[in-house]
């Protein structure tokens, strides 16, 4: 499988606020596949990132062979956050494929 973009930049992001933006996800076996997520990085990013309004802990997409899937990726702070400063984080999908 495939992930476009490989990089997100969600700029500067006010406590209170919130940025998204969308990778698409391209299922390119013969087989169909289910896609999770993890997030690592600093702690804002494990904590507030959500996948199609999801929480990214427990997201996942079931794929048939040759499918893709726009997935909304979206990260809030909230208005309590004090953290300042660049923060980062990583993105990661993996896949297991469906025996049939």
């Amino acid at each position: 499988f495939s992930v476009n973009p490989q990089d997100l930049n969600f700029g500067t992001i006010e406590p209170g606020s919130s940025a998204q933006d969308s990778v698409t996800i391209t299922n390119n076996g013969d087989d169909s596949i289910t896609v999770r997520s993890e997030v690592t990085g600093d702690d804002v990013f494990r904590s507030f990132m959500t996948l199609d309004d999801t929480g990214w802990r427990t997201w996942n997409s079931n794929m048939l062979e040759a499918s893709s899937h726009a997935a909304d990726v979206e990260l809030t702070i909230p208005s309590s956050h004090t953290a300042t400063g660049a923060q980062s984080g990583r993105l990661i999908f993996w896949a297991v494929g469906n025996s049939q």
